[in-house]
């Protein structure tokens, strides 16, 4: 899920992760992003489980 802050002047991304497995698991999420020089880009919106 993303979403538009006003207060910060910034777009949030939340991420869940699921481990449907039977052991724990120790994860950390990284995203690289890459925006063109004076650009801007919107990801399109995922499907509704």
């Amino acid at each position: 899920m993303f979403y538009g802050d006003t207060l910060w002047n910034c777009i949030n991304i939340e991420y869940t992760i699921y481990n449907m497995g039977s052991s724990t698991k120790d994860l950390a999420a990284w995203e690289v992003t890459r925006v063109p020089a004076a650009g801007i880009t919107f990801f399109p919106q995922g499907m509704e489980k």
